[in-house]
């Protein structure tokens, strides 16, 4: 029966793909082009204002003005913090890449900052948030896997995102390993929902969510699984062996 080492194997190749350093690198050149574009247009919009609206500020409404650069201030703060976020991240991926699991968890003796000071210190950011998603693989990774859940639970990942999929995934995998096979099937089911149905992830998570149901003692849930495996996705490696497991769980 699979678990999370299993899992840890197919995940890590597609973390290895997303923080590759030409992704990096593609990545920041755009933010930075949209944050000069962004500033630009904020600039632009609160010198028309000030023009508009001079009597009115000089009359007592200068207020509206220190709100407004407030405002402007604390988006480049966040910014910038996200940005310190994101080259902290470089070293703890490296060693959590490594299996250096310690160091990802709590830096090095050079002074690089583990992912649990990053998520801690910049939890805020997109950045943080990203911290808190290894920080959930690294400890399913060191058997911690109560610990590892709780991180992955708190990271905010969009359903359409393939991270979404491999998130629902290596919770499952937690739960199973466990010994909550009911509580996998359902994150297992949430793992199929994500990113759209296809024909690789799609009928790979509902037959780990229907063998689980199977391991619950759940079997017409199994069996609503499996049959829809059959109707949908019957090309499909699962698809071809379907039969055995209808078999099996059909009354």
């Amino acid at each position: 029966m699979p678990g999370f080492s299993f899992f840890a194997i197919q995940i890590e190749k597609s973390l290895k793909k997303l923080m590759s350093k030409a992704k990096l690198k593609k990545r920041a050149r755009k933010t930075e082009e949209k944050i000069k574009q962004e500033e630009m247009a904020e600039s632009s919009s609160l010198d028309a204002f000030v023009t508009k609206h001079k009597n009115l500020l000089i009359g007592g409404a200068g207020i509206l003005v220190l709100a407004i650069l407030g405002m402007v201030g604390m988006r480049y703060l966040n910014q910038q913090k996200n940005e310190e976020a994101s080259a902290l991240m470089f070293h703890a991926v490296k060693y959590f890449e490594a299996d250096s699991l310690d160091k990802a968890l709590n830096g090095d003796p050079d002074g690089n900052m583990g992912l649990l000071a990053i998520e801690e210190e910049y939890g805020a950011t997109p950045a943080g948030n990203m911290a808190r998603y290894y920080l959930g693989l690294a400890y399913l990774k060191k058997g911690e896997l109560e610990e590892g859940i709780t991180y992955l639970k708190k990271a905010d990942i969009p359903s359409d995102n393939m991270l979404f999929m491999a998130k629902n995934m290596a919770i499952a995998f937690a739960y199973e390993d466990m010994g909550d096979p009911e509580t996998a099937a359902d994150y297992f089911e949430r793992a199929a929902a994500a990113v759209g149905e296809n024909d690789f992830t799609t009928p790979m998570m509902l037959m780990h969510a229907g063998r689980n149901y199977e391991a619950a003692g759940q079997p017409s849930k199994a069996l609503r699984l499996y049959e829809r495996i059959k109707k949908d996705f019957p090309r499909t490696q699962e698809g071809r062996q379907i039969d055995k497991y209808i078999g099996r769980v059909k009354p």
